[in-house]
């Protein structure tokens, strides 16, 4: 399944080998930014693939470079990330992950 392919990337990036199912939430939302820069990241240069394609308008690239910048914070310890991370509620890092899982399925569906 998608779902079970999407896994395995993020079983290949992760730092621990981890699999998704076991991460923290905070650690996931750290992966997905980390895969989704691995998918579109190609040469030293962001892709910027057609996602009206299958999206309409509800995911475009500025969308996923915002989501991107969003989630920096869940990706470094510095002090100023760490409290930018304790400013999220559980309800919303919850949404970022499934949000992100869906941009990530677009993007890999897109660059297939």
């Amino acid at each position: 399944s998608d779902l079970n392919l999407i896994n395995q990337k993020f079983v290949k990036i992760s730092n621990r080998q981890a699999s998704f199912d076991t991460m923290s939430t905070d650690e996931k939302l750290a992966e997905i930014a980390n895969l989704i820069e691995y998918l579109l990241k190609k040469n030293g240069k962001f892709i910027k693939p057609d996602y009206s394609r299958i999206c309409f308008n509800y995911i475009s690239d500025d969308m996923v470079t915002n989501y991107r910048k969003k989630m920096h914070c869940f990706r470094h310890a510095t002090d100023e990330a760490i409290t930018e991370r304790k400013s999220f509620s559980e309800e919303q890092k919850t949404f970022f992950v499934d949000y992100g899982l869906t941009i990530v399925k677009v993007i890999d569906y897109l660059l297939k």
